[in-house]
């Protein structure tokens, strides 16, 4: 299993684009994957970018992540994820998290504890991104239904925290058998009727 769609910055010498931007996808059914996503985007001397990306009316069944942005480790460089819009989706019994934004979830090929736990919240080690901000993510007109470990992980950085989130009639439910709420660390923004 891997991500459905996985929206991620330039690689190489990007030389006709230094940022991944103004992206639509839509009209979309998954079953059995790792979601939506964005990146994982890891900082870069030339600055990785995505923004202006709507995944729009999108239709999950049994998805390990639904809406997935994720940073990745480095210590060089920086990187921008921003203006990013899930809207009109629709999700059912998650086998995991159907929302997530923050650290991806691996450890990279040939390193050491660098990755964020698979099993975090239980294992709390997963280092946040403080050279990759993330920004400005909407949220609208989201139901998941019958989620079966916990409603999702909202996971950024102490000093860079991730401003301009919106959260609007965003609806979880579920089972919920590792925690009943959200993880939410260093994140600013709005919910409304969510």
């Amino acid at each position: 299993y891997d991500d459905a769609v996985a929206v991620k910055p330039c690689s190489g010498e990007c030389t006709f684009s230094t940022c991944t931007e103004n992206v639509l996808v839509r009209n979309s059914q998954v079953t059995l994957g790792v979601g939506m996503t964005i990146g994982s985007v890891p900082p870069k001397s030339t600055v990785n970018c995505v923004r202006n990306v709507t995944f729009d009316n999108i239709v999950f069944t049994k998805p390990i992540k639904a809406l997935y942005v994720k940073t990745n480790p480095g210590t060089e460089g920086t990187g921008i994820i921003d203006n990013i819009t899930y809207k009109n989706i629709v999700g059912d019994g998650a086998l995991w998290y159907p929302i997530w934004i923050g650290p991806q979830q691996q450890q990279q090929p040939g390193s050491k504890g660098t990755g964020c736990s698979f099993f975090y919240p239980i294992d709390d080690e997963c280092p946040t991104q403080p050279r990759v901000p993330v920004t400005n993510i909407h949220l609208s007109n989201i139901t998941f239904t019958n989620g079966l470990e916990l409603p999702g992980v909202l996971l950024c950085d102490p000093e860079r925290p991730c401003t301009g989130f919106t959260f609007d009639h965003v609806s979880n439910e579920g089972e919920f058998g590792v925690q009943k709420e959200y993880v939410c660390k260093n994140v600013k923004g709005t919910s409304t009727s969510s």
